[in-house]
């Protein structure tokens, strides 16, 4: 259904005449004195570019794929949330990160989202036979949707640290429950004909899947900086502290939509600002990225790693401080001063990495500084919901290079 949308509005637009420019990164992010500007990276040919307007809107996605295991594209790093708060904009509820508990974890095969009625249709064991909605007292149906986060803490507390891995049995599921709701019946022919799920028990885990935290927006799209709009994954506020199934596409279509008509609005307002500014400013920042280092290969895959086991489904104090430094030490070993000759896709890569890293750092500091379980933020050392001192939002901006102001805003 998804794909059907993006594609009838990529026709639109072709339609209207709206120009688009592919491969490319998104390296800075300008938005004052009425105007904006955006920097740009080719991925292949390393070509730098900048576009400059009245407005932007930024739509750049969520964060999942920080975590070693996400069903998201690969490049969902967060790189919205740093654009946004370089440029002065408000960030909130970062600490809540959804994972999915029912994700294909079979070897070679990449995480696909199972169906979660089929949770209760099936068998869900460990290896030692245990049925893992019983021995946590799941009692929820269907309980991959109305128990998700409760679940997958199970599953996580199950695989990563007893050391069982967890299968879904889908052998007894009668033709009538497979068909009965279209998700299930949808995926049936790839979890039987690809995966063999009629014929054998399938390895499951969770994964991260959606974040609930980004830029801070009103009704109409609009951020804390004038001029600059978001709609979607990037933003924060929306969810709260857990996402009903089924509403990120609602949310998109009704916000970007939002958000598209209030960028034309300030547009129209404010088309004659000058914008000899911005393009400076703009300039400055890709001469400066010319001489990015690209670092080591596998630093993102250290990220993910700090990610899944720290920062993840299931957190405290101490794994979060740890966590925290140990990205903190991977972004401090890329920021010298590296060669104007790096090779375009080492600079792209290193581009990914800043964001990766800083969207990391933003999320493990959230995460500890709410001390408290809540939606999908799950503190081992604070099991507990604490409404009076933590219902609310935990919000960030950026006073100074490296210099983040955190304030708690209650509900």
């Amino acid at each position: 259904m998804g794909e059907e949308i993006v594609r009838c509005l990529m026709s639109k637009n072709r339609e209207l005449g709206t120009r688009f420019m592919g491969n490319l990164i998104a390296t800075d992010l300008v938005v004052e004195n009425g105007a904006a500007g955006v920097a740009g990276f080719t991925r292949a040919q390393g070509e730098t570019t900048a576009f400059s307007s009245a407005a932007v809107v930024l739509a750049t996605g969520g964060a999942a794929a920080l975590y070693f295991r996400h069903d998201n594209p690969g490049r969902m790093l967060g790189a919205g949330w740093t654009l946004a708060i370089e440029a002065g904009a408000i960030l909130q509820d970062l600490e809540f990160v959804q994972f999915y508990p029912l994700c294909l974890a079979e070897p070679g095969h990449a995480p696909l989202v199972i169906p979660p009625r089929l949770a209760d249709h099936g068998l869900l064991v460990n290896e030692d036979g245990e049925d893992i909605l019983k021995k946590y007292a799941i009692d929820e149906r269907p309980a991959a949707e109305t128990a998700r986060d409760r679940l997958s803490q199970a599953l996580f507390q199950e695989i990563y640290r007893n050391g069982r891995g967890i299968s879904l049995d889908l052998r007894g599921v009668t033709e009538e429950k497979w068909l009965s709701d279209p998700f299930s019946a949808s995926l049936r022919h790839i979890l039987a004909d690809r995966h063999g799920a009629l014929g054998r028990p399938l390895r499951v885990a969770p994964a991260a899947h959606h974040t609930m935290g980004g830029v801070r927006i009103d009704g109409t799209g609009a951020t804390s900086v004038p001029g600059l709009f978001a709609a979607g994954e990037v933003t924060g506020g929306l969810h709260g502290a857990n996402r009903l199934g089924g509403n990120a596409l609602s949310e998109t279509m009704v916000f970007g939509a939002r958000a598209g008509n209030a960028a034309a609005d300030w547009a129209k307002a404010n088309g004659a600002q000058k914008r000899q500014s911005v393009s400076r400013r703009l300039d400055e920042k890709l001469q400066a990225r010319q001489n990015t280092p690209h670092g080591e290969a596998d630093f993102l895959g250290k990220i993910r790693k700090i990610m899944w086991e720290e920062g993840g489904i299931l957190r405290n104090g101490t794994g979060l401080s740890r966590a925290l430094d140990g990205v903190r030490e991977i972004l401090a070993s890329f920021s010298g001063p590296g060669s104007i000759k790096t090779p375009a896709p080492a600079q792209a890569g290193a581009i990914e990495l800043r964001f990766a890293a800083q969207a990391a750092c933003l999320i493990l500091e959230a995460a500890g500084r709410r001390k408290e379980s809540r939606g999908s933020h799950c503190r081992q050392d604070y099991p507990e919901q604490n409404d009076p001192q933590w219902r609310g939002h935990l919000r960030v901006r950026r006073c100074a290079p490296g210099g983040d102001k955190w304030e708690f805003v209650s509900a």
